[in-house]
């Protein structure tokens, strides 16, 4: 078995090469590894494939966190983006009153 630096950076070589379907490559290769009877490889395809979903996981955690305002969940923040579109801007709705009068 390989030491967990270098799990962490095929993980990270995966992620970067194959993007969402890195999980599933290493699944295919860890498959492949026990039916070549390769014990050793296929614990470390397995271990690969858990700091994939770690690191996955870890991302998305962070692009929700970036996305969405404080206090607010993932599934809200689209939610508060429409709100914000739809208020008007404050010199433009006073502009409108003056030009119907």
């Amino acid at each position: 078995m390989i030491c967990e630096i270098d799990i962490w950076q095929a993980a990270q070589d995966l992620l970067q090469r194959y993007g969402a379907e890195a999980a599933r490559r290493a699944v295919v290769r860890a498959d492949e590894s026990g039916r070549a009877r390769d014990p050793a490889s296929q614990k470390t395809w397995l271990e690969i494939l858990r700091v994939v979903t770690e690191l996955r996981r870890f991302r998305l955690a962070e692009s929700a966190r970036r996305v969405s305002p404080p206090g607010v969940g993932h599934s809200d923040a689209a939610i508060v983006a429409l709100r914000r579109r739809e208020r008007p801007v404050a010199g433009r709705s006073q502009h409108r009153r003056a030009a119907r009068t």
